[in-house]
């Protein structure tokens, strides 16, 4: 691992900026180890961040939280789908002006490049100002992939976003499917994200509405999950998936509660530049 964390350095200098060796901020979270120190390469102390990982990889975990504890940042993982879904939750956020992330997957539900609703809602992600990030290609847990497989996983959407949004910026924003294994330190989470950091900044999330458990239900799941977190105090960054109806039909909902509640909406890549004083693709060498 030590000299996979090497190369990744040498391929990226960014990683090495003296902002990115200080360990990730420690503040009450879904998951929390003790920050250690290990060594890389020759004498060179290396710190680690909450989850084990080298600090240097630059991420969003769950112990990030913005300064502003009235901030939101809403993301959308597993579409576009082909049910319109998608489509309904980006016609929210155009009336409501706000800007989302989401991190889409090409064969999950559904094979992106196949449907031709898919295909229209991923570009409105982009031309309608959202960010987009990568989910993987299959929706599968890399900590069970060889590490040539999670490459794999990360290049078959970056090449079919490039094939089907032609100018679409790159992805450097990235969320591990099931957000595995960024929540247990070990030999799967050095492998992953020493190949995840080559691609992007890998992102988990503060408050999970879990509104895929109430597909089953309504949208009054989706809305109560919501704001049972948040009037517990949570911000941040905020889960949900817009594939499900349930979900599209209680972002309105949530979104006036919200602004009700005096909360304000931001992107992740806002979180991002709060954390690193730069942007994803600069952190990356890409911007």
């Amino acid at each position: 691992f030590a000299s996979s964390l090497s190369s990744l350095v040498r391929s990226f200098p960014a990683l090495a900026a003296p902002a990115l060796l200080a360990p990730a901020l420690l503040a009450p979270a879904l998951v929390g180890c003790s920050a250690d120190d290990t060594t890389l390469g020759g004498d060179e102390p290396v710190a680690t961040a909450d989850d084990g990982l080298d600090a240097r990889i630059p991420r969003l975990d769950s112990s990030f939280l913005p300064r502003d504890r009235r901030s939101l940042a809403l993301t959308f993982d597993d579409g576009p789908d082909d049910d319109g879904n998608t489509d309904d939750v980006l016609d929210t956020l155009r009336a409501e002006g706000i800007r989302a992330t989401f991190f889409v997957n090409t064969r999950n539900t559904v094979n992106v490049e196949a449907s031709s609703v898919a295909r229209r809602a991923l570009a409105r992600i982009v031309a309608e100002g959202h960010e987009l990030g990568s989910h993987t290609a299959r929706h599968v847990d890399l900590a069970t992939l060889s590490a040539a497989q999670v490459e794999a996983e990360l290049d078959e959407v970056e090449n079919v976003v490039a094939r089907l949004v032609p100018g679409a910026p790159p992805l450097t924003l990235i969320r591990a499917p099931y957000g595995s294994p960024y929540f247990t330190p070990g030999a799967a989470l050095d492998r992953v994200g020493s190949i995840v950091g080559r691609h992007g900044v890998h992102v988990l999330w503060n408050i999970d509405t879990n509104d895929w458990r109430c597909t089953s239900s309504s949208s009054a799941c989706v809305v109560n999950n919501t704001f049972t977190a948040v009037d517990g105090g949570r911000s941040g960054i905020v889960l949900f998936h817009d594939i499900h109806r349930t979900t599209a039909e209680a972002i309105p909902t949530i979104i006036r509660g919200l602004r009700q509640r005096g909360y304000r909406f931001v992107t992740v890549e806002d979180l991002v530049r709060e954390k690193y004083g730069k942007s994803s693709a600069e952190l990356l060498g890409q911007g």
